[in-house]
């Protein structure tokens, strides 16, 4: 792993920095679907280095490498099939619909992923929405509102003439190595109509990484980490002013929303860079804690002859699988997600299996990878008429 001879922040430019935890060999994509388990266990691969800034509370992956990402159409990290992701996705467009007035307005995604998102805050309020993301798919479109436009490519100068009342990115600002210009770039490029803006991002919340101790949210290609002080100093420094800063779907993500004009605040940050600052001194200790605990569950596991599948094919069983070596310990990932059903994981091989396959495979312990989901998949391994050993990485 080499390291820069000068290690800055990449969000604030600040030096005074300090090493937290280091990975090696990880998937350069946890989300890419990969056609054999050939191509699956050989797969582009990264070092993680994560970092910590003192002075603005953001993380990053120190020796991250640009040239190994790649964003097309076998980039799948859709999670509306879940019906506990739907529920919290529709009340937050009711939210951002009645706080924001968006009737009849005209809204940009950046980032729309596969459109889902965009479809419904459109639908809501009747709104004109654009979607853009080089992995968009059109191939998979379904009763797509005649007033939603998908654009497959980046957002750009060339795009300033779409107008904008809203504009979201969700889900898109980990994946950005220095968040500062491109957030600034959006800003610009909407500016052009003239209209007063609101920004709504979305980014998986550190702090429940640190706090809750969510090991399995470090990926590589999430080479920024955001703290709400990190993601409004970011916001502020190019002008924005930030309305409201905060946490969503149980601690998981946070959320910060942002104007082009005044208005007040109704949302301060929350947490203070001494606070974060002691979460991440305790971290690398807790992470190998954490690594070395499964590996000896896993060992054990193997040891009774046990069969053992994770459920929850996203960044998190990649990561669970990956960092704890399980090729030939465990052979199946679950997920519902039908487009990744006969796929294979990123780095270690697993099939990916719908839910269904498991009345054949018949497992004596289902690792469940995210708590939120744990209720929906015991009551589903209920109707199937399956008992395993349930854990929660």
């Amino acid at each position: 792993m080499k390291k820069p001879e000068t290690q800055m922040c990449t969000a604030c430019g600040s030096t005074n920095v300090m090493e937290v935890v280091a990975i090696e060999n990880v998937p350069a994509h946890c989300n890419v679907l990969w056609d054999d388990r050939a191509s699956a266990i050989n797969c582009p691969k990264g070092d993680i280095q994560l970092n910590f800034c003192n002075d603005c509370g953001h993380l990053y992956n120190q020796v991250f490498d640009e040239q190994l990402m790649s964003y097309d159409q076998e980039y799948e990290n859709t999670l509306d099939f879940s019906p506990s992701f739907r529920k919290y996705a529709s009340k937050l467009v009711d939210r951002l619909t009645t706080t924001y007035d968006l009737y009849g307005k005209d809204i940009i995604e950046v980032g729309c992923g596969k459109g889902d998102f965009l479809k419904m805050i459109s639908s809501q309020g009747n709104n004109r929405g654009y979607g853009f993301d080089k992995s968009y798919d059109p191939s998979i479109e379904n009763e797509k509102p005649e007033q939603v436009e998908f654009i497959e490519d980046f957002y750009s100068e060339k795009y300033a003439a779409y107008p904008s009342d809203l504009i979201v990115s969700r889900h898109v600002l980990e994946h950005i190595e220095y968040p500062k210009p491109f957030v600034s770039n959006i800003k610009n490029i909407a500016a052009n109509n003239g209209k007063a803006k609101v920004f709504y991002f979305e980014v998986p919340n550190i702090l429940y990484t640190l706090r809750d101790f969510g090991i399995w949210d470090l990926i590589y290609e999430h080479c920024s980490y955001f703290s709400a002080t990190s993601l409004t100093t970011l916001f502020e420094s190019i002008g924005l002013h930030v309305l409201n800063v905060s946490e969503g779907y149980s601690g998981q993500f946070l959320s910060v929303e942002a104007s082009t004009v005044r208005q007040p605040k109704s949302h301060q940050p929350y947490i203070d860079i001494h606070s974060i600052s002691e979460w991440v001194q305790k971290f690398a200790t807790r992470f190998n804690q954490k690594i070395t605990d499964w590996s000896n569950k896993l060992k054990q596991f193997d040891a009774e002859n046990k069969k053992v599948v994770v459920w929850g094919g996203g960044s998190k069983g990649v990561s669970f699988l990956n960092f704890l070596k399980t090729e030939g310990v465990i052979d199946y990932i679950v997920d519902i997600n039908p487009r990744k059903e006969g796929k294979y994981v990123a780095g270690t091989g697993q099939e990916y299996i719908q839910p269904n396959r498991l009345k054949e495979v018949r497992p004596d312990v289902v690792i469940v990878m995210n708590p939120i989901y744990k209720d929906e998949i015991e009551q589903s391994l209920h109707e199937m008429g399956l008992s395993p050993e349930v854990f929660t990485a």
